[in-house]
């Protein structure tokens, strides 16, 4: 399958406003009055994944039996649904790799939060500043929550104008490796793909010099769902991976983390991803999931839930050996 075009920037700049301004949805929702814990009270992240922690994508080898699942997948997803997905996965335990179409391009929308609040961290460490209450607000609100209008403050915190925010937020993202992720304006419109937000994930494992272990471990946590109550954010996608009664019919994650975005476009169409981690049965996978050209988000959320499923089964089942 040929990477499907994203629409012009024009377009997707306003949809982003619109969104931000009527519709919670596109990655976010009123703010919740999330209140601030005190001063060196962050928990810590989650525990490692199994597997090495410093594991890049490009080192592992590809397993070629889990990428034609993926290809299987990815041609069902258009076959059936009329969209474009994209999948790139990361075996840690088995260092193993896969994809498939995982160069098709849609907008960052909500998944630029993790970057943004990277960004911002790293400033505050370069400054000598510790997080304060405010700052931890701030960052529970963008990641827990996806909430729009912490993300807009934390943004505009990493440079004193539009220009210098573009220009810090390209920079982090050139120094996760994310190639073809090039902001040009604003937060949530850049083009993007599988291939470069899998290594989002890499980076909350094994984080670039610039950021601190221990923050990396705080943007873990607050991507880390409520057992029971997730944020609806985060309940599908990766995040429905440890839904009781969702399609995963595997064990329990032991630690998972998620962050969905989602984007309407002007001509009504939807782009629906979700990257996270989750560590289940002694396989610790990064996981990055792109799709575009849904009816209605909710179509979106259905399907990334199906496929997060559908390749955490595929890599346990290829763990069990014959």
């Amino acid at each position: 399958m040929r990477p499907r075009p994203v629409p012009s920037r024009a377009l997707a700049v306003s949809a982003l406003l619109a969104c931000l301004l009527v519709a919670p949805g596109c990655g976010g929702h009123p703010a919740t009055g999330t209140a601030p814990v005190a001063d060196g009270a962050e928990a810590p992240g989650p525990e490692r994944p199994q597997g090495d922690p410093s594991l890049a994508p490009e080192d592992a080898r590809v397993d070629p039996e889990l990428q034609h699942r993926l290809e299987e997948l990815v041609d069902r997803a258009e076959r059936d649904h009329g969209v474009a997905a994209g999948i790139s996965v990361l075996d840690r335990a088995g260092a193993t790799r896969a994809e498939a179409n995982a160069t098709a391009t849609v907008r960052t929308a909500s998944i630029s939060k993790v970057p943004i609040a990277m960004a911002y961290l790293g400033d505050l460490r370069r400054a000598g500043e510790e997080v304060s209450p405010d700052d931890h607000a701030l960052l529970r609100a963008s990641l827990a929550d996806s909430d729009n209008a912490a993300t807009e403050q934390l943004y505009t915190g990493l440079g004193v104008d539009e220009q210098e925010q573009i220009r810090e937020l390209a920079e982090t993202y050139r120094s996760l490796g994310m190639d073809s992720t090039r902001p040009e304006e604003g937060w949530g419109v850049t083009p993007t793909d599988a291939q470069d937000e899998i290594r989002i994930v890499h980076a909350l494992h094994d984080p670039p010099g610039w950021l601190d272990p221990a923050d990396a471990g705080l943007i873990r946590d607050y991507l880390t769902p409520v057992p029971g109550t997730p944020h609806q954010s985060q309940a599908f996608g990766v995040g429905a991976l440890i839904t009781p009664d969702g399609a995963f019919a595997g064990p329990a994650p032991e630690e998972l983390y998620v962050k969905n975005g989602w984007l309407a476009e002007d001509d009504g169409s939807w782009s629906v991803s979700s990257v996270g981690h989750a560590l289940v049965a002694g396989h610790g996978v990064d996981l990055a999931i792109t799709t575009f050209g849904f009816p209605t988000a909710e179509e979106g959320f259905e399907l990334t839930s199906a496929l997060a499923a559908e390749v955490m089964t595929a890599v346990t089942e290829a763990g069990e050996g014959p």
